[in-house]
């Protein structure tokens, strides 16, 4: 899950900066599957396609949670030593299917003394918006 990335600097507040990447992630099932081991997720609407359509899908639905920690893991790697995740909101907008590819963006809402807020979303390739938040960095 090797994701090309973009990396625009985002200035964060008066003393340092950090970067944010955005990335593009293909949600195959061996992603999905190396997911699935990690967390002990047995659902197999996440591994079996004839179990996810008989739910009324059109296939194997790539776990919400994976997505969101693909977010996470976008802002964690670039904060710095001081900062902290102290917050997240994260909807979900529209059902991922196994390989499609997802555009991870992170931007820059709110920079104040309390913290960052960093609005974050997740595009498929038709441009639609799968999930979309916000994730709140505070000082130590």
């Amino acid at each position: 899950m090797k994701p090309k990335s973009k990396t625009r600097e985002l200035d964060m507040n008066t003393t340092d900066s950090f970067e944010i990447p955005n990335c593009k992630v293909l949600l195959d099932q061996a992603t999905i599957n190396a997911w699935l081991e990690r967390t002990g997720d047995t659902n197999p609407i996440h591994r079996n396609k004839e179990f996810a359509i008989q739910h009324g899908f059109i296939d194997i639905v790539v776990p919400g949670a994976l997505i969101e920690s693909i977010f996470i893991g976008m802002i964690d790697r670039c904060k710095t030593d001081d900062q902290m995740i102290s917050s997240i909101e994260i909807s979900h907008k529209k059902v991922t299917y196994i390989n499609e590819s997802l555009s991870f963006m992170a931007d820059l809402k709110t920079n104040d003394q309390e913290g960052h807020i960093i609005e974050i979303k997740a595009l498929n390739g038709n441009g639609d918006s799968i999930a979309t938040g916000n994730i709140r960095i505070k000082h130590k």
